[in-house]
């Protein structure tokens, strides 16, 4: 009497597909017979396989698909595995951030940065300047540094997605030795005019007040109380 279960694994438990032609495929084994595998997809039976088999090719329309495989040992026993198909043709999408269309640049290290979404899952994402490829990145990356040279420039993005539909997107700009010099001028210019407030400010506290003017009729009772105070020429 045989109460011992076979033991099956599926080699290919996640599946993104942008065509829906699959194969799944599987790894199993028993302590005395296998007798057949059963294949269910979304919980409906599909298909009966007999017990040589270790794969089974599928075309599943768009969506995600759960995929069952029994495997029975000739005591009846059974065990069972599983894998998801993801049958998607819908691209990501990728926005270049930084930089900006006809943005002019200073030369040196720059960080561009992006903006990207899928309906599932982001694979991968490639940066081209120039049309020549500088990195391969993790789809979950959102910038990268580059040293950029004078010149006018093209960067291109391009982003795929896990079942190998692809985006892109694409800016001009320029960068010039001339950019970084206005900006050390604009900076220059901003220091000295807060210099030229802050002294002007302090000037204008530090001069001495204006004395009060004299009222018309002050000015004449001080002139009648002088002459009143004058010794008298008489003897």
């Amino acid at each position: 009497m045989d109460f011992t279960p076979p033991k099956i694994i599926c080699e290919t438990p996640v599946i993104y597909t942008n065509t829906g032609n699959v194969t799944i495929k599987w790894s199993a084994m028993d302590n005395a017979e296998l007798f057949r595998f059963e294949v269910y997809i979304n919980g409906t039976p599909f298909r009966f396989l007999p017990n040589g088999s270790r794969s089974v090719d599928l075309s599943l329309p768009l969506g995600v698909w759960e995929i069952e495989i029994r495997a029975f040992d000739v005591a009846g026993n059974s065990d069972s595995t599983r894998a998801i198909v993801y049958v998607d043709k819908t691209p990501p999408s990728i926005k270049i951030i930084a930089p900006k269309q006809d943005e002019v640049l200073p030369i040196g290290f720059y960080k561009i940065k992006w903006e990207v979404s899928d309906n599932y899952k982001v694979d991968r994402i490639q940066i081209f300047l120039d049309w020549e490829e500088v990195a391969t990145i993790n789809g979950n990356a959102s910038s990268y540094e580059l040293y950029l040279n004078p010149g006018a420039h093209v960067l291109m993005i391009k982003v795929y997605d896990a079942a190998g539909n692809e985006s892109y997107d694409i800016v001009s700009f320029a960068v010039t030795e001339k950019a970084l010099i206005t900006s050390y001028v604009i900076t220059l210019a901003s220091a000295i005019l807060i210099l030229v407030f802050t002294v002007s400010l302090l000037w204008h506290w530090g001069k001495p007040k204006p004395k009060k003017l004299m009222k018309k009729g002050e000015m004449k009772e001080m002139v009648e109380e002088s002459i009143e105070k004058e010794p008298s020429g008489k003897g």
